[in-house]
């Protein structure tokens, strides 16, 4: 046999490496620029483009999961008419559903995680959450989150970042979230569970105008730099614990020789959600997350299985999810593409047919992308109208005469805008607008 340093790494010596979060970590509107709020929808958002990805690729490995989605956070809440569940009842599912109850756990035995990262508490706080946790309640919900990724990893280093968002808003209200998260990491009383404050309000580590999108998600060149910031302070530790796995001594993990480069490998949740973070092409909030998939080659599907691939059937670097492991997003074409796939077949190509597989509990109707309202004030259309009001309808959030709504066009949400029903269905009150778009 040669010498093994000549050969790279294999995926199975890499880093094995886990995000958790909301839609910073998902990658919600990352593609676009400061100040720009189109495409508040999948089409807006990549986790391929954002810190995590990045923190990755500098530590060298392809074998990195993301379980993120937009707009959740540490306990569970009610806004724009959406119901969001708590991350850590998300972390132990197999799967993103609709409803609490999880039918399909994860099974933590398939992968153990060396390092975890953890950005989430941004949406426990945000102005549209009427709960809004004390400190000492914030820190009670944080502690069982790291009690069930310590249980769950039991040799993970497991590194918690304060939210972002507590650097660029002034806002009192997040200094419940510093608090709690400090106080929640200090009583573990565990040298591999971490806190790394990510910068001041008198010296944020990104510019709160041109490195953000909305002064809560960061662009592709925001989450470059908070990576670039995160790496110095990181990856001394991820080496001292993993230095067969991380080399040399600089910000970055060096290797022998080059690994390969990472594969569209990333969650235990498998929607694309709409934090601040993103949800599957149904959901979408001011703040939002993403939870990418975990994907094995189509070659190792049952054979005349459905499989559900990313990017597409025919890309010779896919990663498919089978139906024992998502059972939502193999149970139609559509419901595949919803999660950000094609769906295939068993030998990975293309299939059109739905295969008849059992499915998670999703929602029966759609739910909204929610976009800033630019019209004027609207006007409430009659209760049980069926029609679209002259002009254009809005589904707005809470209702038409709250200054601070957020709306949904009839473009954005055909379902939601289409009669005062349904917006009220959606949680919102159907409104007359004119010119939302010029």
């Amino acid at each position: 046999m040669g010498d093994p340093k000549a050969s790279p790494k294999g995926l199975h010596d890499q880093l094995r490496v886990e995000f958790i979060g909301d839609s910073i970590t998902a990658g919600w509107v990352v593609l676009n620029s400061p100040g720009s709020y189109i495409n508040q929808n999948q089409s807006g958002e990549d986790i391929f483009q954002t810190w995590d990805r990045r923190l990755a690729d500098a530590w060298g490995t392809a074998d990195w999961r993301a379980v993120a989605r937009t707009g959740i956070a540490i306990f569970p809440y009610q806004a724009y008419g959406l119901q969001f569940y708590g991350i850590r009842d998300r972390f132990l599912c197999s799967e993103y559903s609709f409803s609490q109850c999880c039918r399909l756990p994860w099974d933590f035995g398939r992968w153990q995680a060396d390092v975890v990262v953890i950005n989430v508490g941004t949406n426990d706080y945000i102005p549209i959450n009427p709960l809004k946790p004390e400190a000492r309640n914030f820190q009670a919900g944080y502690e069982q989150l790291l009690a069930a990724v310590r249980a769950k990893y039991p040799g993970a280093l497991i590194f918690c970042l304060m939210p972002l968002a507590y650097t660029c808003d002034a806002d009192s209200r997040y200094d419940a979230l510093y608090q709690g998260l400090t106080e929640a990491v200090r009583g573990a009383q565990d040298e591999m569970i971490q806190l790394h404050t990510t910068g001041t309000r008198e010296a944020p580590w990104l510019n709160c105008i041109t490195d953000y999108v909305d002064r809560i998600h960061p662009t592709v060149a925001g989450g470059r730099k908070f990576a670039e910031r995160l790496l110095p302070v990181l990856t001394p530790d991820v080496r001292r614990f993993f230095p067969q796995k991380c080399g040399g001594s600089g910000p970055r993990c060096e290797q022998d020789l080059a690994t390969p480069s990472p594969t569209r490998q990333t969650s235990s949740e498998t929607t694309t959600a709409a934090s601040e973070t993103s949800a599957a092409a149904t959901t979408a909030s001011s703040e939002t997350t993403t939870a990418a998939t975990t994907g094995r080659p189509s070659s190792s599907a049952p054979a005349g299985g459905a499989e559900c691939c990313y990017p597409d059937c025919a890309d010779a670097q896919k990663v498919c999810n089978t139906e024992s492991e998502s059972p939502f997003c193999t149970s139609s074409p559509a419901n595949c593409r919803q999660c950000g796939g094609e769906l295939c077949s068993g030998q990975g190509s293309q299939t059109t047919a739905s295969p008849t597989v059992p499915t998670t509990a999703v929602p029966t109707t759609a739910v909204p992308t929610t976009v800033p309202s630019t019209s004027a004030a609207g006007t409430t259309t009659r209760p049980g109208s069926t029609s679209t009001p002259a002009g254009g309808a809005e589904c707005c959030y809470p209702d038409c005469a709250d200054s601070q709504k957020v709306c949904n066009t009839e473009r954005d949400s055909p379902f939601c805008t289409s009669s005062a029903a349904n917006c009220r269905q959606c949680g919102g009150e159907l409104c007359l607008t004119r010119a939302i778009f010029p």
